[in-house]
């Protein structure tokens, strides 16, 4: 490609300029073709150097990398053995949830999960069905398929602090003089929990979870937002 034929932003060149680079110009060509072709040697230099220790730098983190899995690989049957699977029944209350700009009154909320500690990390699935009312005429329900990671820090013998947050799947229904109106969506969660240990393979939790997704809908907008307060029970299996 020839310098002439490089199509130049006419805003943003003024004066003569303009016309230099419009008609060849060899001053203004030769200026660039000059800057082009340089290539100073201590710049040459610094990037081998740069390269060469971002190379290094990589191999040794994904050695660590590989290490870390196969240690943990090995692990990973002892945890499945030593009993770490258990069953997490919940119930309490869904406040503050909001669709939008509506508000709806606080509600009903329960579920049921399974979980199993990975390591330092306990991994829990479950589904939670939640409730609430817009007014006399407009109830709202929908079912939370979430997935959930917790670090558990010590409190003492028997009790601990949880502190997680993972992902959501919701489906909602809202229902309206006897109509019915269906949409789904994804989100996030995040939550605090206190737990006490009470006999061999039982532990009684109490949780704070902030639930936040948006939902598929034809007008207004989608942002679902609710609070959940509930008590559990977690049992070994």
């Amino acid at each position: 490609m020839t310098p002439s034929s490089v199509p130049i932003p006419l805003g943003r060149v003024h004066g003569s300029h303009r016309s230099s680079f419009r008609h060849g110009n060899a001053d203004g060509c030769n200026r660039f073709g000059s800057f082009q072709n340089r290539r100073p040697r201590g710049v040459i230099h610094f990037w081998a150097i740069g390269a060469t220790i971002l190379k290094t730098m990589t191999i040794h983190a994904l050695t660590g990398v590989a290490a870390l899995v196969g240690m943990y690989a090995l692990a990973a049957p002892a945890h499945a053995q030593d009993g770490n699977w258990y069953a997490v029944a919940r119930a309490g209350e869904a406040t503050n949830t909001s669709l939008g700009s509506a508000d709806f009154s606080d509600g009903a909320a329960y579920g049921a999960g399974i979980g199993t500690k990975l390591g330092p990390v306990r991994v829990e699935v479950d589904a939670d069905h939640l409730s609430g009312s817009l007014s006399s005429a407009v109830d709202g329900s929908a079912w939370d398929y979430n997935t959930s990671a917790f670090l558990d820090f010590k409190l003492g013998d028997k009790s601990a602090l949880s502190i997680g947050g993972g992902a959501d799947y919701v489906q909602a229904t809202a229902t309206a003089f006897g109509s019915s109106f269906d949409t789904d969506g994804t989100g996030y969660h995040y939550s605090v929990g206190l737990s006490r240990r009470i006999s061999d393979g039982v532990i009684a939790e109490v949780e704070w979870r902030r639930i936040e997704a948006n939902l598929d809908v034809p007008f207004g907008s989608g942002d679902l937002e609710t609070t959940v307060v509930r008590a559990g029970v977690r049992v070994t299996l």
